[in-house]
This record gives structure tokens, sequence and C-alpha cells, in this order.
């Protein structure tokens, strides 16, 4: 890496490489091999009715294209090859890896394994 780098490049840098030692502390891998999934976006849009009238839990995994926070309330957008689904998670409902949200950036791969509502 230069050393030539913009002040706000060695900060993105510094940071990135933070989350990345406190995800790794945690034990989760931060470069996973696979990341399962039940259906494609689109097959979700698809059946969206019947997973909600199932109370189904169901996997979905992409990539991450937009996050946000409303309160207790976490957005993210996880695109797939075929489309993208909004995932809300919602403080103290998410069973486990609920401490990987804030760790978490645009364009880093996630999988979500929630109930879909």
């Amino acid at each position: 890496m230069s050393d030539n780098l913009g002040a706000t490049e060695k900060e993105l840098v510094r940071v990135r490489t933070e989350k990345l030692e406190k995800i790794e502390k945690m034990g989760f891998p931060p470069y996973p091999n696979t990341a399962e999934k039940d259906y494609s976006s689109k097959r979700i849009l698809e059946i969206s009715s019947e997973l909600i009238a199932s109370g189904q839990t169901i996997h979905f995994a992409g990539r991450i294209i937009a996050s946000r926070g409303h309160g207790k309330l976490s957005f993210l957008d996880l695109a797939d090859e075929q489309g993208k689904i909004q995932v809300v998670l919602k403080e103290g409902s998410i069973k486990s890896g609920a401490e990987l949200i804030p760790l978490l950036d645009i364009a880093d791969l996630s999988r979500s394994p929630e109930k879909y509502l």
C-alpha cells in the first residue's frame, strides 16, 4: 500500500481493518467460502405471501447495497444475481450475529437467516 494515501483514505482503511479484527475476534468468518440461501430474491418476491403465512425461517444471502438505521430498526438492502431484498432488523429480535450489524459495510456479503416477516 502506498504511503501517499490521503488522510480520508487512510482513515477508511484503518476503520475497515478494525472492523475486520473485531469480526475475527468474535469467531465469525470474515470471508466465508459459501453463503447458503433457500431462495433467490426474485423467488422470495414471487412467493412472499406464502412465506409470510407459513412463518417459515428462510436463508437469503446477498451483497449489501444499502444500509440505514432508524431508532431500534436497521434496514439492509441485499442484492443477489436476480434482484434485491430489503431486510428489516429489529433490536432484540436477532437470535445470533446481532453484534455484527454495526460492523457491516456497503459491498460486504451477508446472509440473513431470519423469519420472513
